[in-house]
């Protein structure tokens, strides 16, 4: 995963255009806040959302197999890890989901948007788009706070 809990992130709260791949912030949908609520893990007034950005309005989005794909064509990231080269596991831990979605058509004024860690991460996938103004700010950099280091 890009974010870890705990990392700090450094944020553009601008409201610009966003673009497929961006790393953008957003406070919790309501349902998403309610279903915390009932696990017993509250929201804190003030948490932001950290998702990836992969579908904006008109593009169509599917997971099929776990592997995501946007307007038919494989998900970057996975298109990546087979270039690095990267291990089996990883690449399933990482940005396989499993479950499958779609094909849905991302409705104009709202963005797609999923965790890194797909199959761990709670996203439109559970809570579906959201409309592109409750995007707070896009990351630009973050403090990794397990090692001090810093990435832009």
């Amino acid at each position: 995963p890009t974010v870890h809990q705990g990392d700090l992130i450094a944020y553009s709260p601008l409201k610009e255009e966003f673009k497929r791949g961006d790393i953008v912030l957003l406070p919790p949908p309501p349902q998403l806040t309610q279903m915390a609520f009932e696990r017993g893990v509250p929201i804190q007034k003030g948490d932001l959302l950290v998702k990836r950005l992969v579908g904006l309005p008109g593009d169509i989005i599917q997971v099929r197999n776990g592997r995501l794909e946007v307007n038919g064509a494989p998900d970057r990231w996975q298109q990546a890890a087979q270039k690095l080269r990267l291990t089996e596991e990883c690449v399933s831990r990482c940005v396989e989901a499993d479950y499958d979605i779609g094909p849905l058509t991302v409705a104009e004024g709202q963005v797609f948007l999923l965790g890194d860690n797909r199959g761990a991460s709670t996203d439109s996938h559970v809570f579906g788009a959201v409309d592109q103004a409750e995007l707070v700010g896009r990351a630009f950099w973050k403090v990794q706070r397990t090692y001090g280091s810093l990435y832009p």
